[in-house]
Parts: C-alpha cells; sequence; structure tokens
C-alpha cells in the first residue's frame, strides 16, 4: 500500500466500514483492469511477435525449396531433351527405312504389273494363244 492509501485505511471505522469496502473494491478492479491490460498488451505482442517469426519461416522454407527447383531445373531439362533427341533419330531412321521399302514394293509392283500386261498381249497376238479364245488366227 502506498502512504495515502495506509492513512486512508486507518480512517476506517465501522460506521464508514461500506464506504471503504466499495472504495477497497474499486481499487481492486482499477488493479484487475490495469493488469487485464497490460497482459493483453502483451498477450497482441506475443501474437504479432508469433506471426512474424511464421512469415518469416514460410519465407526461409519457400525461399529454399524454389533454390532446391532451379537447381533441379537444369538436369531435367537436359535428361528430356536427351530423350526427346533420341526418340527423333529413332522415328527418322524408322521413316527412312518405311520409305526404301515403299519405293522397293513400288518398283517391283510396277515391274510386275508390266510383266503381265506384256504377257497378256504376248498371248493375244501369239497363234497358240487365240486358241484359249475359241479363235484361231491366221496368217
Amino acid at each position: 500500500m502506498t502512504a495515502g492509501q495506509g492513512a486512508w485505511a486507518d480512517q476506517v471505522t465501522p460506521a464508514n466500514l461500506g464506504q471503504a469496502a466499495q472504495r477497497i473494491g474499486q481499487q481492486a478492479g482499477q488493479h484487475v483492469q490495469q493488469m487485464q491490460q497490460i497482459d493483453n498488451a502483451q498477450l497482441v505482442e506475443q501474437v504479432r511477435r508469433a506471426a512474424r517469426e511464421e512469415a518469416q519461416r514460410a519465407s526461409e522454407l519457400f525461399g529454399q525449396q524454389a533454390r532446391a527447383a532451379t537447381r533441379n531445373i537444369a538436369p531435367l531439362i537436359t535428361e528430356y531433351t536427351t530423350r526427346i533427341g533420341r526418340v527423333i533419330r529413332f522415328l527418322s531412321v524408322l521413316a527412312l527405312i518405311v520409305l526404301v521399302v515403299y519405293v522397293g514394293f513400288q518398283i517391283w509392283a510396277q515391274q510386275s504389273l508390266f510383266e503381265w500386261i506384256g504377257e497378256r498381249i504376248d498371248n493375244v497376238t501369239d497363234r497358240d494363244a487365240g486358241a484359249l479364245f475359241g479363235v484361231r488366227l491366221r496368217r
């Protein structure tokens, strides 16, 4: 108690006991309010500090992940570029083989067709072949 409070407490008599109790209650209420305000201010400061620390931690974690991603990008690009190059080379060789086979088949098919047509023409003009149609050609 302060000196002023102690002097007032000495003046308490049975007659003013109700007033003294009321005044003590008011002082206690004021003291509790002051403590709550201090607690609230401290609580707000703790929450702010915790929020800042969490934001800082999240920022550092994001930075670490971003750095790790940039370190991993270059090898991935090289790896997939190599794979794509291999696939393109394979498809090019396969297309060339298919083209050669196609051209070879076309040459063979044309030659066979011309031979077949030539044989038919020869059969028609040949004397013995005319018997095939029931008509013998005379010369």
